[in-house]
């Protein structure tokens, strides 16, 4: 599922964008299929019917703001949510949300969400051990000898991070000229890439309170409709710049923030202030001071 279908980043379908052509088409299993696109039901849809061609009975589990999928088994039924493991299924990192119990899912967005809660949850529900899970894996031919999961990024990373580099920017231009390289097919996913990268950019050192990132819009796009994935990296040499993925050339591109603010906006229906902005507001206060020191 995580190379057939992307999730759709920062779409909103309330307002005047309920009945777009994006928002239609996301629920529409073919068009999905085609655009490559999708949200939670549309993903749930196309499993659900790959499943049943397969003779497979599954059911769709809904929260009222996500859904998930509950299959049947000899020994009993079976919760995965495709979804949620998009970045995993198409990094080949170990899925975090097949086979897990109803109570395992409320426990770990326990605070954070209620995406899996539902009124009747299922019952006769069973937990797929570690185990059990690599073993399913292992047998698809996507795991190592030794039962590890593929996850070809983080040896990367981990070849990265086995070498010298002078600062910090080094090693992280270093690891987006990799990423650009090897991994251009998976990076057209923009959600799933925004999480994998993340991820990745901590195991390379970096704080996570150190690194912002978001959806962004050029300010010609009216609709808000082609969003740019943009990483913000609070270290020396990258804090004043902002990194934009350009999935058409297939790089990492670096702009100023004065660059980058005059021609990209966040959604129109996001409200928050844009993070970039106190970044160069501080900027502003820092040359201000050293002007007044000056005096």
């Amino acid at each position: 599922m995580g190379e057939l279908i992307s999730y759709i980043p920062d779409f909103n379908f309330c307002g005047k964008y309920v009945n777009s052509p994006t928002a239609r088409d996301s629920r529409n299993i073919w068009k999905s299929i085609l655009a490559g696109k999708s949200v939670c039901n549309g993903v749930v849809e196309i499993q659900r019917n790959i499943l049943s061609r397969i003779g497979i009975k599954t059911k769709e589990l809904s929260s009222g703001t996500h859904s998930f999928i509950l299959t049947e088994t000899e020994d009993g039924n079976i919760i995965t949510d495709p979804t949620w493991d998009l970045s995993n299924t198409l990094y080949q990192a170990r899925p975090q949300y097949f086979g897990v119990t109803y109570e395992e899912l409320r426990k770990r967005e326990e605070w954070l969400s209620n995406a899996h809660r539902l009124e009747n949850p299922p019952e006769n529900v069973i937990g797929i051990s570690e185990q059990e899970l690599r073993e399913i894996y292992h047998s698809l031919g996507l795991t190592n000898e030794d039962r590890t999961f593929l996850f070809p990024i983080l040896e990367e990373v981990q070849k990265i991070n086995e070498k010298e580099y002078p600062t910090m920017k080094e090693k992280i231009n270093d690891f987006f000229n990799m990423f650009s390289e090897k991994f251009s097919k998976e990076a057209s996913h923009l959600s799933e890439t925004r999480t994998l990268l993340e991820s990745a950019i901590c195991e390379l050192g970096v704080e996570s309170d150190q690194i912002r990132s978001k959806f962004a819009y050029s300010k010609e796009d009216n609709d808000s409709e082609n969003s740019f994935l943009i990483f913000h990296i609070d270290v020396d040499g990258l804090n004043e710049k902002m990194q934009i993925l350009d999935t058409e050339e297939m790089y990492f591109k670096s702009i100023s923030l004065e660059e980058f603010d005059k021609n990209f906006k966040v959604h129109d229906l996001d409200t928050t202030e844009p993070f970039w902005k106190k970044y160069m507001q501080k900027k502003e206060n820092d040359m201000q001071i050293e002007q007044e020191n000056e005096k």
